[in-house]
């Protein structure tokens, strides 16, 4: 059936291209949608008729870098290209290969090669440079019949401007129900497993292939082990059959997913026992989502192993829960349930918790301040390791009333200069100020004078602290020590 456009009059056939009514903005595949205004293309969507090259004549307007033009290719809106640039203008920052496909920048295809690798190809669309990174869990789609192929282990490279880079990539198979892939196996596109598998592996990414290959149809397929080592046998020369994955292939892949605490059949009908959680894994695997090491950074991730590792008694995953609800990092920021997090981190030995927690104490944020609280959370913590801590409970010891014993302040910051590696000058000018401070409460205001001088040499005039540590060198010169300033003011 024809028809004719609205524009230009001309008659199209009607499965060509219809663009009538489509509104620019929410079709344009633009990594900064809030910086394009609004654009409604003529007529009415699914009743008029607009063809591309009319469609082609409008811009999408980019407010900070004016009218794109609207080329339209395959049924997308193009990016603004100064956006796209100022987006990967860090060609040093990889990029995930699923997101750069998505948004038109690479082609990817890959050929089957084994059960555990397929040579793929990715050729570059873009006019600059790409640092591309494969994370684990990325599926290459498969053209036929024959199963998809999920990357276990992941690895990054540069793809040159409209060039191509040919690779073996080690993977796995999904789908356990279809065919395996062989060498005529085509695969087109990638796309993401979902997070369980992702998490799986990420844990297994040292493991043997059997081993990996067993827990990804464990949670793709449902599949018990007996039925993963039925799926998967060799033939040697004479015809004879063996698995190809061993029981401890079996117990292996199903210790892994216990650890996560992954729900599986793999240890239908053995004997082994199972395992209980790991919440160090746990909290590793989140501490990957969180960083972006070995995987695509993504803080929702990240937040949700966290949590599923503190509940299992990870100190470590709740000092990060601590410290991303105090910092506001991927969450609103949330000082009480920070310091609830950090108060249950350091009950249970955590050091960093407790320098955190002790802060908070001192600023009374999420807590009701408590200088006494604080100083016994930063002796603790610099009895487990936090050397600075002993600066800190110095300076309160030497200056806050409630806790004061200038004679301990004066021991804990020889001891804090003696640990203390020499390569900050700010801290070890931090240091020098706390001890100079105790020396003047003493009454030492000669090694205080001096203790000063030394601090302020390890010091630019811009760096900070330096006019702090000059106002109580003036302090001390004249007999004053820091807290009769205060009582003064």
């Amino acid at each position: 059936m024809a028809v004719r456009c609205i524009e230009c009059g001309k008659r199209k056939r009607w499965f060509s291209d219809n663009l009538a009514g489509v509104d620019l903005q929410a079709h344009a595949q633009h990594p900064y949608p809030e910086r394009t205004e609004q654009v409604i293309l003529p007529g009415q969507r699914y009743v008029d008729f607009l063809c591309r090259k009319c469609a082609n004549k409008r811009t999408v307007v980019c407010i900070e870098h004016g009218p794109v033009a609207a080329t339209l290719r395959e049924g997308h809106i193009p990016i603004c290209p100064s956006c796209a640039q100022e987006e990967l203008s860090d060609v040093d920052r990889p990029q995930d290969l699923e997101v750069l496909c998505r948004k038109g920048l690479v082609r990817v295809e890959a050929n089957g090669e084994s059960i555990t690798s397929i040579y793929a190809q990715i050729r570059s669309l873009a006019d600059y440079r790409l640092c591309v990174f494969v994370p684990p869990g990325t599926y290459f789609v498969a053209r036929g019949s024959h199963q998809n192929m999920v990357v276990t282990c992941g690895r990054d490279f540069v793809l040159k401007p409209g060039k191509s880079m040919r690779m073996p990539v080690r993977a796995a198979c999904i789908n356990a129900s279809l065919p395996i892939p062989d060498s005529d196996g085509h695969f087109c596109g990638v796309r993401k497993v979902p997070d369980d598998v992702a998490a799986f592996l990420i844990a297994s990414r040292n493991e043997q292939d059997m081993t990996i290959q067993a827990g990804v149809w464990a949670l793709t397929d449902n599949y018990s082990g007996h039925q993963v080592q039925n799926r998967l046998v060799m033939r040697d020369r004479r015809g004879n059959t063996r698995q190809a994955v061993s029981d401890s292939n079996i117990e292996r892949a199903a210790n892994i997913l216990d650890w996560l605490s992954l729900p599986h059949r793999l240890a239908e009908g053995r004997s082994f026992s199972r395992e209980s959680p790991d919440p160090n894994l746990q909290a590793e695997i989140g501490a990957r989502y969180l960083s972006g090491e070995e995987i695509q950074q993504d803080t929702e991730k990240a937040l949700q192993w966290f949590r599923k590792a503190a509940k299992h008694g990870s100190v470590d995953a709740m000092y990060a829960l601590g410290k991303m609800f105090h910092d506001g990092f991927a969450v609103k920021g949330n000082p009480k349930t920070a310091a609830k997090w950090y108060r249950t981190a350091a009950s249970n030995g955590q050091p960093d918790a407790m320098y955190k927690l002790a802060y908070m104490y001192v600023t009374g944020a999420g807590v009701r301040r408590n200088v006494r609280k604080a100083v016994e959370l930063f002796s603790q913590s610099s009895q487990n390791g936090i050397v600075t801590a002993l600066n800190d409970e110095a300076w309160f010891r030497a200056t806050e009333e409630s806790v004061y014993d200038p004679h301990r302040a004066l021991r804990l910051a020889e001891r804090c200069l003696e640990e203390l590696p020499d390569d900050s000058p700010q801290e070890m000018a931090a240091v020098l100020d706390t001890l100079a401070c105790a020396c003047a409460e003493v009454g030492d205001f000669a090694r205080a004078v001096q203790t000063l001088r030394r601090a302020i040499g390890l010091l630019d005039d811009s760096d900070a602290g330096y006019a702090e540590i000059e106002a109580h060198l003036r302090l001390f010169e004249k007999g004053i020590t820091y807290t009769e300033s205060l009582r003064a003011r």
